[in-house]
């Protein structure tokens, strides 16, 4: 009985820390201020260290106890309630495994690349980029197809690049971005988008001419922003993606300069900046394309009848655990959502890893950047044959 009441604590212990984790996520996600967010994460870090102290100083008393002692009605209520949330845990987990061996692109190629040698120690650089395992000044270059309902046929085929979270900031080299602006260069889409955190550090905007103002397409480079963009200074961030021939997407909706004329693309800060944007104002049967920053609004995303929705903000949880997978996410759906390529209802939902953070630490989560090639479903290619026959028919 006592060695049940031992493992049951250790349990219950693991179990109590999953609402606490689950609460920095979602008001992680909220539109607060950095000290609040701040006063928020430390509070709940607070009562982490209880819960930890406590289970440990409750083991210790029994471990170390000659005689047995019975639990109260309180350590009992405190047990089972743990226990149960270890489900929560193992949910998750089974949830996380799932999303990764669950496939719903047609083909990916992946490729991984490496900086770490040369520029961990760099002058400038964060002692943190050395540390063993460290993947910051890594790179995953992931190439792939996926097929899309209401895409036009005359569009198969067309190409997207999609990048986020560059966090420009001292202590990361200057000449790792140049790397991965170089690689993505190499893609050659149809068109960029850039789904927001651009800078932490308003000083490193200088860097925007020279990275992103190297990087053309013929359809154009469009860009949201982000909320670490909203706490640093969002008002010049977007003036220099400007001048750099980028074009800012923020609550609007513009039509793509494709051959079929039917696809649209619109952008979101929402819920840090500005609003919405307003499908209602283009036709029913265009295809759409959303950029984000923030992932939890693939619901509305989806009430809109989006068919391609790109986002970042989460990193991919940045530090993901052997077998249980990220732990943190700022989102209000935890780490459901945490990177990767999802599909909900003929929806596409594309959470990318990022290419840097303000937190100079990845841990099993290699920064990203994605070329898209977008192809007609077999829904599509079958339809709009029969529907010209038709009119054919009609015609003679």
């Amino acid at each position: 009985m006592q060695i049940l009441l031992l493992a049951g604590w250790i349990i219950a212990t693991f179990g109590w820390l999953r609402p606490i984790v689950a609460a920095i996520n979602y008001l992680s996600a909220k539109p607060y201020s950095r000290q609040t967010l701040q006063w928020i994460h430390g509070v709940l870090f607070v009562c982490a260290g209880v819960v930890g102290i406590v289970g440990t100083a409750v083991f210790s008393i029994r471990l170390l106890s000659i005689e047995p002692l019975a639990p109260s009605i309180l350590e009992t209520g405190y047990l089972i309630c743990g226990v149960g949330l270890v489900g929560w845990w193992v949910a998750d987990v089974i949830e996380w495994q799932r999303a990764c061996r669950r496939s719903v692109d047609e083909e990916c190629h992946l490729q991984r690349l490496s900086w770490k040698n040369a520029l961990q120690h760099h002058p400038g650089a964060s002692r943190l980029l050395g540390l063993p395992g460290n993947e910051v000044l890594m790179l995953e270059v992931a190439q792939r197809i996926i097929r899309c309902e209401g895409l036009p046929e005359v569009a198969s085929g067309l190409s997207i690049a999609h990048l986020s979270d560059v966090h420009f900031r001292e202590g990361m080299p200057l000449e790792y971005f140049r790397a991965v602006f170089e690689e993505l260069g190499r893609l050659r889409p149809d068109l960029y988008i850039f789904t927001g955190d651009l800078h932490d550090d308003p000083d490193c905007l200088r860097w925007v001419p020279e990275l992103f103002g190297s990087l053309h397409a013929p359809l154009g480079c469009y860009f949201v922003l982000g909320n670490h963009d909203w706490h640093a200074d969002h008002v010049n961030a977007r003036i220099a993606l400007e001048d750099a021939g980028w074009i800012d997407l923020a609550g609007r909706v513009l039509p793509l300069r494709d051959p079929s004329g039917e696809i649209v693309i619109a952008g979101t800060e929402f819920p840090w900046m500005g609003d919405l944007p307003p499908f209602a104002s283009m036709p029913d049967n265009r295809f759409r394309i959303l950029a984000s920053h923030t992932p939890d609004l693939w619901r509305w995303a989806v009430d809109q009848h989006v068919h391609l929705m790109l986002a970042g903000h989460t990193h991919g949880g940045q530090c993901r655990l052997p077998i249980l997978g990220p732990v943190f996410a700022p989102s209000v759906d935890g780490v459901r959502y945490a990177g990767g390529l999802y599909k909900k209802n003929s929806m596409y939902l594309h959470v990318s890893r990022g290419i840097s953070g303000k937190d100079r630490l990845r841990f099993g989560c290699l920064p990203e950047i994605t070329r898209f090639v977008l192809k007609c479903s077999p829904r599509t290619e079958l339809t709009r044959p029969k529907a010209a026959e038709a009119s054919h028919e009609n015609g003679s």
